[in-house]
């Protein structure tokens, strides 16, 4: 990922909308359920609505994936190794922006 400074929860809860609205179409494609959204409860999102996002997404990726591969061992997904709290929001929206542009590389491929 690009390095990334200067973001907050509510830019990452931002990004990982951006990001839902495109795995919407995806899953739209593929006849599943698109991406459970949460509401902030005040005016900017707070981490653990960024966290409960994140899961969301997670979630909807791998509905995406078992529609088009059913026998697809996804397990690992879940599986979380070495968990740090040095994470800045900033770095979570490096990796929201490079799941985006993967997203979109997947959509623009998919043209009809």
């Amino acid at each position: 990922p690009v390095k990334v400074t200067g973001k907050n929860p509510d830019d990452v809860f931002k990004l990982f909308n951006k990001l839902a609205d495109r795995l919407d179409i995806l899953a739209s494609n593929s006849g599943i359920s698109k991406v459970s959204r949460i509401q902030i409860e005040k005016e900017k999102a707070i981490p653990a609505e960024v966290y409960i996002m994140n899961g969301n997404l997670l979630d909807a990726m791998v509905r995406i994936v078992k529609s088009s591969r059913p026998n697809m061992v996804l397990g690992d997904l879940y599986k979380t190794n070495n968990v740090t709290t040095t994470k800045t929001p900033s770095d979570v929206f490096g990796l929201g922006e490079l799941a985006l542009r993967k997203v979109n590389i997947i959509l623009a491929g998919n043209k009809e």
